[in-house]
């Protein structure tokens, strides 16, 4: 028996494969074109949202910044606050003030029964000018200091500024200019040596 004759020109090909496969790889293609897309946007989204905070951190920074600035420019040093931190960097820069040199001296000077509470030192067109408050018995007590003072080269210009009578003891302040560079004179008239002053700042 003969096989049945085919008229066809051409031989009859399975084309349906090659068409399934290249939707399937166009499907795929798409389908990570579009995951793609999607992890490219939430990345620039989460970069977006990181650069919006710093951002908004950097502009709060320099906000309290300027209200900083504005305190800052705003406070306003009192003059004897001002007076006083200059005289302070005045001894500093002159470095001819000698707390040990001055206590060697007051105490020296000092008469019996007066009893240093304080002792508070500025400078003046520069001159080291001194305040000390000291506590005697008796308001009869408080010119004899001057005395004692005044018969030192150290100081000069002594004064009696004021004399608080209190219930046992007189509280006496004085005001003089210390001349820190000056010699003892030798041989001068010896002084009592009174007790260990109590100094305050």
């Amino acid at each position: 028996m003969r096989p049945p004759l085919n008229l066809a020109t051409r031989p009859a090909r399975n084309e349906r494969l090659p068409a399934l496969v290249f939707a399937s790889l166009a499907t795929v293609v798409v389908l990570g074109s579009v995951i793609h897309g999607v992890l490219v946007a939430r990345l620039a989204s989460t970069a977006a949202t990181s650069l919006d905070k710093e951002m908004e951190r950097l502009t709060r920074e320099r906000e309290e910044l300027r209200v900083k600035d504005r305190e800052l420019r705003a406070v306003k040093v009192e003059k004897p606050a001002l007076e006083r931190w200059r005289a302070v960097k005045d001894l500093v820069d002159q470095r001819s003030f000698s707390w040990t040199g001055l206590l060697s001296r007051l105490e020296t000077a000092l008469p019996p029964d007066v009893r240093l509470v304080s002792i508070s030192p500025s400078v003046r067109d520069g001159r080291i000018r001194l305040g000390l408050d000291a506590v005697v018995r008796s308001p009869d007590d408080a010119v004899p200091l001057v005395k004692a003072l005044e018969d030192r080269p150290e100081f000069e210009e002594v004064f009696l500024v004021s004399i608080d009578a209190g219930s046992e003891d007189v509280t006496c302040r004085y005001e003089m200019i210390y001349k820190a560079e000056a010699a003892a004179p030798a041989g001068g008239p010896a002084v009592a040596r009174a007790a260990s002053p109590e100094v305050g700042p």
